[in-house]
């Protein structure tokens, strides 16, 4: 199986569907009027699915084990034809289209069974994916919402000329990767009054999402979240309280820290997005990073 360590887990979600046809219109009124010999045909057919979708990984070599929150079987009946659709949703590292389309085979196998002995005409067609939500795709879309970033770096040796600064290049650099381009990096010393002159001229400007590296920890030149927090107007639920994440929107623009085991960690929001993180940990990791911009922009949207 392919690695998966490395993903962040988000809500993901699939659609499939299957088509059972029939030869005549008695067996799709036999479906209807509960008349089958075998029995309540969409019923059976239902479980088969619930359970179906539940041990995709133990038929497809390829599938990755993982929790099944929710399963829904739906049935539309025509005149000759019985389409069938499973939704499936997970918190997962990976999609669940495998299961979808699983279940959805199972479903239709059901019904082909429990209709043969009346109608030798049964055929299935169309298992397809319908839809699929979370994951990459939908992130890349999240993303796409911020579309100018810059990066704060609050350091009192690095404003001061001393060494070179690594994490706010490591934070370029990633930003590059998800497809989000940095206007400008600027470095300022550890200073409530120059990161917050630093934040506010961001804000003015209209920048999107403004992520802030350095002067989380516990010294006591230590004050961006003191900096920022005055700065905030309200704060996100369910983004704050990890130990390597704080957020906060600023007005209409994106803000969130990503912080090392001792650094301090505060969600809100304010006019322009910040993220905080320290520079120990030089910068952030990409899934961290792309899992949290991924969900500040589906706050947004």
């Amino acid at each position: 199986m392919v690695p998966i360590t490395h993903k962040s887990s988000t809500l993901r979600k699939a659609i499939a569907q299957a088509i059972v046809r029939v030869s005549k219109p008695e067996t799709i009124q036999a479906i209807r009027n509960r008349t089958v010999p075998k029995g309540d045909v969409l019923e059976c057919a239902r479980v088969a699915g619930l359970f179906a979708a539940k041990r995709t990984a133990d038929m497809i070599p390829d599938c990755h084990p993982l929790p099944i929150e929710f399963t829904a079987v739906r049935y539309e009946l025509g005149e000759l034809e019985i389409q069938i659709q499973v939704e499936i949703h997970t918190i997962y590292k990976t999609g669940v289209e495998v299961e979808a389309m699983h279940a959805a085979s199972v479903v239709a196998l059901t019904v082909y069974d429990m209709l043969k002995p009346l109608d030798k005409g049964v055929s299935i067609e169309q298992i397809k994916l319908i839809e699929k939500k979370g994951g990459k795709s939908d992130r890349n879309a999240a993303l796409g919402q911020a579309r100018r970033a810059a990066i704060l770096v609050c350091s009192d040796s690095l404003a001061a000329g001393q060494g070179s600064d690594r994490s706010g290049e490591v934070i370029r650099e990633k930003l590059v990767q998800l497809g989000i381009a940095v206007e400008e990096k600027q470095i300022v010393p550890d200073a409530v009054e120059a990161i917050q002159a630093a934040v506010t001229r961001f804000v003015a400007q209209g920048v999107d999402l403004l992520l802030v590296t350095g002067g989380t920890g516990l010294s006591p030149r230590d004050v961006t979240p003191e900096a920022l927090e005055p700065l905030l107007d309200r704060r996100i639920p369910g983004v704050g309280g990890n130990s390597f994440l704080w957020a906060a929107t600023l007005g209409y623009s994106h803000a969130f820290s990503i912080c090392s085991g001792t650094d301090r960690e505060d969600p809100g929001t304010c006019t322009a997005g910040i993220s905080c993180g320290s520079s120990r940990r030089n910068g952030c990791s990409l899934p961290s990073l792309a899992a949290c911009l991924f969900r500040l922009g589906r706050c947004s949207a």
